[in-house]
């Protein structure tokens, strides 16, 4: 399920439960919650490719 609202979308997405319970812990352990310890490792990602195809270029 996809809802667009001003350039922002949303989504629900099922993770396996092992996938879950990290990201849970994780998001309790740094007192955050679980939808930004999800970004920061998007951001990280996006990073990282970035940095490969700058370095293959």
């Amino acid at each position: 399920m996809k809802v667009e609202q001003s350039n922002v979308w949303r989504t629900q997405i099922r993770f396996p439960e092992k996938a879950e319970k990290w990201v849970k812990n994780r998001a309790a352990d740094q007192y955050r919650s679980a939808n930004s310890v999800l970004l920061d490792l998007v951001l990280k990602e996006m990073q990282r490719e970035e940095e490969e195809i700058a370095k293959a270029a």
